[in-house]
C-alpha cells in the first residue's frame, strides 16, 4: 500500500513546490500583473479574406474581402470564370459587449455600376461567434450571408479578386486638371441642333500603374436644378504617368446653362493594373503626321505607331476651332489599317459638314483601343 502512496505524494509536494516558486521576474510583488491581459479590450482584426458558410446561388459562392476601412462581397462562378461585385460600403465596428455592429455606408460608385450590386443605402452587419453575419439583395433574391475567416491560400479567381482589392486601395484616382466645354447653336436650326462639345484633360498620377478602362460621365442641369446625364464614354487606357486629352460632342436636350459636371469612373473589377501588365503606351508613341487636305470636304495623312506592339483600331478626337468656339468629334478614322509596331498606316478622313460649323484650326488626337501584344 505504501508503495502506491509514496508516488503520489512525491507529485504533490513537487507541483506544491512549483507552484511556491513560480512566479515571474516582472510579477508584481503585490500579486498584480505587470502584464495584464487585454484581450477582452482590443478591437477584433477583421482585415482578411471571409467566405460564406451557406449554400451557392445560381452557382455562385461568396466571399468577402475586408481591409482599408472597406468590405467588399463578391460572388464568383468558377465555371464561368466570373468574379461580380455585390456590396462595397465603409467598414468601421464598434464593440457591444462580446458582439460587433457594423453600419456599412453604400460606395455608390462602385455598387451602382456593377450588374449585381446592391444599391441600398446601408447594410447592416454582426459579429460573434466567429461568423459576421448580414442580408442583402441579389436580383430581387434576398441572401443572408454568414462568414468565416478563411485560412486557405488564395488561388485563381479568388486570387484575382484579392489582387485587385489591393491594388484599388494602393494607387491614386485620375483626377480631371482641365475641362472646357462649348455651346453651338447653329443658324439652320432646321437641320442641326444645339449641341455642347467638350474637352477634358485627365491626369494619371500613378507611376507603376495604368488607369484601366475608365469612363466619363458628363452632366448638365435641367430648369429645376436636377443633373441630366448627357454623356457615359468609354475611354482608353491612361499610361501610368500620362495625361489623357478627350472629348466630345453631344445634343444639349433639355439642359440649361453652360454649367456641366464631369465625373471619372473606374471599372468597378479592376481599375488598375501594374504597368508591366498593361498594354497602355504613352500617347507620344502614337500620333498623326503629314496631314493635308484631300479636296474641300476631307483631309489625309498618317498614323504612326512607335510603341512595341500591334495596333489594330485607333479613335480620333478631332477638335474644330473658331472665335473662342468648339465643336468636338470623337470617331473610327477611314480606311486605316492595322499598324504593326513602328510601322506607319495611311488614313482619309472627312470634315465636319460645311455650315455646320465654319472653323479657323484643327486640333486633332489619336488613340489606340485595342493593341496586342507582339
Amino acid at each position: 500500500m505504501m508503495r502506491r502512496i509514496l508516488p503520489v505524494l512525491l507529485a504533490i509536494m513537487i507541483i506544491f513546490l512549483s507552484a511556491c516558486s513560480g512566479k515571474r521576474e516582472n510579477e508584481d510583488p503585490t500579486g498584480s500583473s505587470a502584464e495584464p491581459s487585454i484581450k477582452s479590450e482590443e478591437m477584433y482584426d477583421f482585415d482578411g479574406i471571409w467566405k460564406d458558410e451557406g449554400e451557392e446561388l445560381f452557382g455562385n459562392y461568396f466571399t468577402a474581402c475586408i481591409g482599408y476601412g472597406t468590405i467588399e462581397i463578391y460572388a464568383i462562378n468558377e465555371e464561368d470564370s466570373l468574379i461580380s461585385l455585390l456590396w462595397s460600403g465603409t467598414f468601421a465596428p464598434e464593440k457591444k459587449d462580446d458582439t460587433y455592429v457594423i453600419e456599412s455606408v453604400n460606395d455608390h460608385e462602385r455598387t451602382d455600376y456593377s450588374e449585381y450590386g446592391y444599391t441600398e443605402d446601408t447594410v447592416f452587419l454582426t459579429f460573434e461567434e466567429e461568423k459576421l453575419k448580414c442580408s442583402v439583395s441579389i436580383m430581387g433574391f434576398p441572401k443572408e450571408f454568414s462568414f468565416v475567416y478563411s485560412r486557405d491560400i488564395a488561388e485563381g479567381l479568388m486570387l484575382e479578386m484579392v489582387n485587385a482589392f489591393e491594388l484599388r486601395f494602393s494607387p491614386l484616382k485620375p483626377e480631371i486638371v482641365k475641362s472646357e466645354v462649348s455651346i453651338y447653336v447653329p443658324e439652320d436650326s432646321e437641320n442641326y441642333s444645339t449641341r455642347v462639345s467638350f474637352l477634358v484633360s485627365i491626369e494619371n498620377p500613378n507611376e507603376e500603374f495604368a488607369v484601366n478602362r475608365p469612363r466619363l460621365l458628363v452632366s448638365g442641369h435641367s430648369s429645376d436644378g436636377s443633373l441630366i446625364e448627357l454623356v457615359d464614354l468609354a475611354l482608353p487606357d491612361i499610361p501610368a504617368g500620362d495625361t489623357l486629352i478627350y472629348g466630345g460632342n453631344e445634343d444639349i436636350g433639355e439642359c440649361v446653362g453652360e454649367e456641366f459636371e464631369f465625373k471619372i469612373v473606374l471599372d468597378r473589377d479592376l481599375p488598375y493594373m501594374k504597368s508591366s501588365d498593361s498594354t497602355a503606351r504613352s500617347y507620344k508613341d502614337v500620333y498623326v503626321m503629314n496631314i493635308e487636305d484631300n479636296g474641300p470636304y476631307a483631309f489625309k495623312g498618317w498614323v504612326q505607331n512607335d510603341t512595341d506592339l500591334d495596333i489594330f483600331h485607333v479613335r480620333f478626337v478631332l477638335v474644330y476651332l473658331k472665335d473662342g468656339k468648339m465643336v468636338v468629334t470623337d470617331l473610327i478614322p477611314h480606311n486605316l489599317e492595322a499598324m504593326l509596331y513602328h510601322k506607319a498606316s495611311y488614313f482619309i478622313q472627312s470634315k465636319l459638314p460645311m455650315g455646320e460649323f465654319a472653323y479657323d484650326e484643327m486640333k486633332l488626337y489619336v488613340y489606340a483601343t485595342d493593341p496586342l501584344l507582339k
